[in-house]
C-alpha cells in the first residue's frame, strides 16, 4: 500500500521525565526480594540453596536487562545522530519532522538484499537496503544522508521507531550515480504485525545551498517474529518459571522431612511398666493377716 508522505509525523519529545522501569526490570526485583525473603527466613542447607538462586537470577537478568531498560509500546525514541565524520548539520529541527522538498531531476531506487520481497522483515535482524541516487539536473548534488522510521500501519502518526541517520557526503555531479547501504534493524521487542516503513535520502544543491529530500520508500511492510531466537521477556519467562519451580521443590522437601521426623518420632515403642495385679478389695491384706496368725501360732504351739 503506497502512501503520499508530505512530512513525517512529530516525533515524541522527551520532556526529562525518568523512563519507567520495563517489566522485566520490575519483576526481577520483586522476585529477588522475596527469594532473598525466603532466604534469611530458612534454615540451612535451605538457605544456601536459596542464595545460589539469588546468584543465578543476578545474572539472568543482567543478561536480559542489558538488552533494554525501558519499557517498549511505540513511545521510547532512538533519537536519530549524526554520523561522527560529518560536518554537515542537516536541520536544527528534526528531520524526519518537517521534510523538505524534493527535485524532480533527482531520481532514487531501492533494493532490500536477501529479500526476495519488500513486504516482509524479521523483527530484531538487520535490514541492508542498498539506494540508487542518479542526478539527472545540470547542477551539482551532494547527498547529505539516509534516514528512516516505523510507523503504525493504521496512522502514521503514531510513530513507532526511528532509524538513525547514515551520513552520507558525497557530491554528484550532473548526469552522475551513486549507491548507498543504509543498514536499519527493527526492535526485536516490538509486536509482529505491519508496520509502515518510510525511508528518505537527504541531499542539497550545491549552487543554490538549499536542502532537498526524496521518500523513496514509503510501503506497509509486515514484521514478523525470529523462529530461531528466544525474545527476552520469553527467556525471563521460562527463567522464572524454573526458579519457582525449584524454590517450591526446596520447600516441598523440607516439610515432608519435617513430617517423617514427627512420624518416626511418635511411633517409637514406650518403655514397658510392669504393674502388678490386684485382686478384689482387701484380698491381699487378708492372706497376708492369714499367714501371720499361723505362723504366731505354731510359735506358740
Amino acid at each position: 500500500e503506497e502512501r503520499k508522505l508530505d512530512r513525517h509525523p512529530p516525533l515524541p519529545v522527551n520532556q526529562g521525565k525518568r523512563p519507567k522501569p520495563s517489566f522485566v526490570l520490575r519483576s526481577k526485583v520483586g522476585l529477588t526480594l522475596v527469594l532473598a525473603i525466603m532466604a534469611v527466613a530458612s534454615q540451612w542447607p535451605s538457605r544456601a540453596a536459596l542464595i545460589l538462586l539469588l546468584l543465578l537470577w543476578a545474572t539472568i537478568g543482567i543478561n536480559v536487562q542489558g538488552q533494554s531498560s525501558t519499557e517498549d509500546g511505540g513511545k521510547r525514541v532512538e533519537e536519530a545522530g549524526e554520523h561522527p565524520n560529518s560536518p554537515t548539520k542537516i536541520s536544527d529541527i528534526h528531520p524526519l519532522t518537517d521534510l523538505p522538498s524534493s527535485r524532480p531531476e533527482v531520481e532514487v531506487d531501492s533494493l532490500f538484499l536477501g529479500h526476495s520481497s519488500a513486504a516482509g522483515f524479521v523483527l530484531g535482524r538487520k535490514v541492508h537496503a542498498l539506494v540508487g541516487i542518479a542526478n539527472n539536473g545540470e547542477a551539482g548534488l551532494r547527498v547529505l544522508g539516509v534516514m528512516g522510521s516505523l510507523n503504525s500501519a493504521t496512522d502514521f502518526s503514531q510513530f513507532v521507531q526511528n532509524f538513525s541517520m547514515y551520513s552520507v557526503n558525497r557530491t554528484l555531479a550532473a548526469g552522475e550515480e551513486a549507491s548507498v547501504l543504509f543498514k536499519f534493524e527493527p526492535r526485536q521487542r516490538l509486536t509482529a504485525r505491519d508496520y509502515s516503513l518510510a525511508l528518505t535520502v537527504f541531499y542539497e544543491d550545491v549552487l543554490a545551498k538549499t536542502q532537498h529530500a526524496t521518500t523513496f520508500f514509503n510501503t506497509t511492510v509486515n514484521m514478523t517474529e525470529s523462529d530461531r531466537e528466544i525474545d527476552n521477556r520469553t527467556f525471563y519467562l521460562i527463567s522464572l518459571v524454573l526458579l519457582c519451580a525449584v524454590t517450591l521443590g526446596i520447600v516441598f522437601h523440607k516439610s515432608v522431612t519435617k513430617v517423617m521426623k514427627r512420624g518416626l518420632v511418635t511411633s517409637q515403642p514406650r518403655g514397658v511398666v510392669e504393674v502388678g495385679t490386684q485382686g478384689p478389695k482387701g484380698t491381699e491384706d487378708n492372706a497376708w493377716m492369714a499367714e501371720h496368725n499361723e505362723i504366731i501360732k505354731s510359735v506358740r504351739g
